[in-house]
């Protein structure tokens, strides 16, 4: 976890500024009469039940001039509202007095001791919750040390005890953040008699110093008053995202009866409508739009509508991009859309500005997602929505992290992954459509995709006279660069960038390699031999644990800094060897034919670029495309997939079914599609542009379902958008 810890004051006057227009802060004296006694010496359910009777005093206290009064209840004993959180639960939260119907359960046991027989207890609902506070007494188990340590004395913890439960305290912000439409959430984290701030938005974690809340209570009566007398966006609430009203809420959770059965359609509004999910409407610019340069200040500006539920995908990590998905629902005109909505590093080309340009001068690209709103989000009062955390500490001293700015984009077409190719034909010409927007992009537009992968192409269903056809489309480009870019050593250096499974071996054997045109067209190579070890029958169908295996060892495996790969797979490719040993009776396939000449270009290219050559030198070599090396343009490798294509003969290879089910998941460190710009392990540089597999679910910014990590993966639903990715169960 990336945390930086700082002064109560400075805590307070960046996270919880007093409101403009708001009265001073509460005095000393009108703090002092508030009746907040604390059992800080007993059991931590008995500390909660003081807490919680002291907290509801102070905020009664809190002359908050009508402003939305807190309520502070008891959660840790029971079960989730919402039926979907994970089963590790904070034990007090604050919540609106308007959500006391939703949460509030009785509470009448002799435990208790609520003489008025008011409810203390209430379920875990993570849309409602504002505050989250954490209470511990044994400091051997604790997030945060007392007074008397110090922070590199808990990040040098041998046991881990710290970091698990600093752990669980981030899990139960990322539950917040993922239910709610927020910019940073709020936590008291509470040691026995002494307390600590905590904010966690998508750079990481801001610390307050420890404060002697028993003897001192002005620190957080400070803060209750502020965040009382506090506008929505001034609370972390996005202010162009408010849950829908009763009408919309009931026709979006109709949506999948417009669809037949088991379509794609219904199963994506299907799930979107899980019930206890809260449904939002969300104001997004649509297009036409000013200039990708000029700020979105006009009020005239078209703004769309579009209702949303339960996300399709999210990424695992709230520090990063923190991706979330969803097939929304245009009100104005009255179709399904997809929606991605994540945090962008603020520096760069945005993949909003990318699609602008693909769309203007005389060739513009086609087989993408057709954009049809978006941009980072901006508000007349508050400006763009931006992180706030900028430093972050570890054991070697604070380190910068990098501005990130909320930024979504509406997407016409709804795809389904490319894993639910009908059959090796279908693969082919999908992914053979996607090459050709690869090289449109690269040609005309100056623009390297830089993050090929499985989970990037997807398959559209367009209508034609003769039925659907599919056609490939390529998505996710926010890691992409223009040449000025690529060919620049100074921004080449450290730059890999991609999904671990399908990057270019030369990139991860040779870090300081810059990444090139040559890389991403080794990508497609890795894409249909990792397909084919799934879908095929090959000499490893045998025994899918021996497959597991062998996928783990050649496309996962990373050393132990999680810098390299595996030398199997710089090997094969360099020595061009096969990665998928399919049968002997589909040798002199089409497809088994396209397999041995990507295999053989992605071998010439090592042959005439030795990918060990210093940066500048292997940099002036791809400048001049030299005629030796076959991977300098899209040529040779388009060649191959057309000469496929126009075979007129395809015998039948039967597609099996995923022969890993359970046994394999993609093991994935990613930020949108197991990204590099979001390396997530502790103590790591979100600007660092590498990506390696993690080992640690806390800090993996790979999706996830908590909720439903004991039910079977939703294939027929997961990883479909334009933006969307593979890897894990879906939510």
């Amino acid at each position: 976890m990336r945390i930086k810890e700082v002064s109560v004051q400075n805590w307070l006057n960046t996270w919880m500024p007093l409101s403009y227009g708001a009265t001073e802060d509460l005095t000393e004296e009108s703090v002092s009469r508030v009746a907040f006694n604390v059992v800080v010496d007993k059991t931590e359910r008995e500390m909660y039940v003081s807490l919680r009777e002291g907290l509801n005093n102070l905020l009664c206290s809190i002359d908050a001039d009508g402003s939305d009064q807190l309520i502070a209840y008891i959660t840790a004993e029971c079960a989730p509202g919402d039926g979907n959180g994970f089963d590790d639960k904070p034990g007090l939260i604050l919540c609106s007095r308007y959500a006391a119907d939703a949460i509030e359960t009785p509470s009448k046991d002799k435990h208790d001791d609520d003489a008025e027989g008011q409810f203390t207890k209430a379920k875990i609902t993570w849309a409602l919750a504002e505050i989250v506070v954490v209470a511990e007494t044994c400091e051997d188990l604790g997030a945060f040390p007392s007074l008397a340590s110090s922070l590199e004395a808990v990040d040098e913890d041998a046991t881990g005890h710290h970091k698990k439960a600093r752990h669980r305290l981030m899990k139960y912000a990322y539950e917040l953040l993922l239910r709610q439409h927020r910019a940073f959430v709020p936590v008291i984290y509470v040691f026995r008699d002494e307390a600590r701030f905590v904010t966690v938005d998508h750079s990481g974690a801001h610390l307050s110093a420890p404060f002697k809340y028993v003897s001192d209570l002005k620190p957080l009566a400070t803060f209750l008053r502020r965040y009382v007398t506090a506008d929505p966006q001034g609370r972390g609430f996005d202010p162009t995202a408010s849950l829908a009203s009763k009408a919309d809420h009931e026709v979006f959770m109709q949506l999948k009866t417009r669809y037949p059965t088991s379509s794609l359609l219904h199963d994506l509004f299907d799930k979107a409508a899980t019930p206890d999910w809260p449904t939002y409407v969300l104001r997004i610019a649509r297009l036409p739009v000013p200039p990708p340069s000029a700020p979105p200040h006009d009020a005239t500006m078209p703004a769309g509508e579009y209702v949303i539920g339960r996300p399709q995908f999210r990424s695992r990590s709230i520090i990063g991009s923190a991706t979330r998905c969803y097939a929304a629902w245009d009100r104005a005109e009255q179709r399904p859309v997809f929606i991605k909505d994540y945090w962008r590093l603020s520096r760069g080309l945005s993949e909003y500005q990318v699609y602008l340009n693909f769309s203007q001068g005389l060739h513009p690209v086609t087989n993408i997602p057709t954009v049809v709103g978006g941009g980072d989000v901006y508000t007349v009062d508050f400006g763009y929505q931006t992180t706030q955390s900028r430093m972050t500490s570890t054991l070697d001293g604070d380190i910068f992290v990098g501005e990130r700015v909320h930024t979504r984009l509406v997407m016409k077409e709804i795809g389904r992954p490319l894993e639910s190719f009908k059959d090796w034909r279908e693969l082919t010409s999908v992914v053979h459509d996607a090459l050709k927007a690869h090289q449109m992009a690269w040609v005309h537009h100056g623009i390297l995709h830089r993050d090929l992968s499985v989970g990037n192409i997807l398959i559209y269903d367009s209508a034609t006279r003769s039925g659907p056809q599919a056609v490939g489309l390529l998505s996710d480009w926010d890691l992409a660069k223009t040449k000025e870019e690529v060919f620049s050593p100074w921004l080449s250096q450290e730059s890999r960038s991609g999904t671990w499974q399908f990057m270019s071996a030369a990139v991860q054997w040779w870090p300081h390699k810059p990444h090139l045109l040559s890389d991403d067209l080794e990508s497609v190579m890795h894409i249909m031999n990792w397909l084919v070890l799934k879908y095929m029958k090959t000499e490893f169908s045998r025994s899918s644990a021996d497959l597991a295996n062998y996928l783990s060892a050649v496309f996962d495996f990373s050393d132990e800094n999680g810098n390299l790969c595996s030398y199997q797979k710089y090997e094969k490719v360099r020595d061009g060897t096969r990665f998928a040993p399919v049968l002997s009776e589909y040798q002199d396939h089409p497809f088994t034919n396209l397999l041995d000449k990507l295999r053989e270009l992605c071998h010439l290219q090592y042959c005439a670029i030795d990918p060990e050559r210093p940066t500048e030198e292997h940099l002036a070599a791809c400048r001049e495309a030299s005629t030796t090396a076959p991977l300098f343009t899209h040529d040779t490798m388009l060649n191959a997939f057309r000469e496929a294509l126009d075979n007129p003969v395809w015998p039948h290879i039967p597609k099996l079914e995923d022969q890993l089910g359970a046994l394999f998941e993609l093991q994935t460190p990613f930020n949108v599609s197991n990204k590099s710009r979001d390396n997530t392990s502790p103590d790591a540089d979100s600007d660092a542009e590498h990506s390696e597999p993690s080992t640690d679910p806390a800090s993996s910014d790979r999706p996830q379902d908590c909720a439903d990590a004991d039910q079977p993966p939703d294939c027929s639903a997961s990883t479909i958008s334009a933006g969307l990715t593979l890897g894990g169960p879906p939510l």
